[in-house]
């Protein structure tokens, strides 16, 4: 995953960013300068500080956005990928579904037979529309 940074001020930044990071056995690390000490202090600020989202925005492909968002003082373009999601209800059960088995409570009291949960990318939605349009019009898929 690939993030773009833009600081935003030029405040004092807290210790765990000045070089200090806690290591898991207990350990402190000054003034360490390297590359994987940079990215550690990063992975931090990312895991541990509140996060500002400025903005949502689409990205040129279906299913990707980005989001820009504030933390610690510093902006960051952060790439997202929205899964598509969606549930089929079958009278037989049925291997061939590629989602797993699950246990829901469907609108309108209808009654749940086989239920799926059906996850896949916006490509791969696509690319088997076709598919999934005729396993839509057998009778027993709901």
């Amino acid at each position: 995953m690939s993030f773009d940074f833009l600081r935003l001020e030029n405040s004092k930044r807290s210790d765990h960013l000045n070089g200090s990071l806690e290591q898991s056995n207990g350990k402190m690390n000054h003034g360490k300068t390297n590359v994987s000490s940079y990215f550690r202090r990063n992975e931090v600020v990312l895991t541990r500080c509140h996060w500002q989202i400025i903005q949502l925005v689409h990205s040129s492909q279906v299913g990707q956005f980005f989001a820009w968002v504030v933390v610690d003082g510093i902006m960051l373009k952060i790439p997202i990928s929205v899964p598509r999601v969606f549930y089929l209800n079958s009278r037989s059960q049925n291997e061939e579904f590629s989602g797993k088995r699950v246990n829901k409570t469907l609108p309108h009291g209808r009654h749940s037979y086989n239920l799926y949960e059906v996850t896949i990318n916006e490509e791969q939605y696509k690319e088997e529309s076709k598919k999934l349009a005729a396993l839509l019009a057998d009778p027993d898929v709901e």
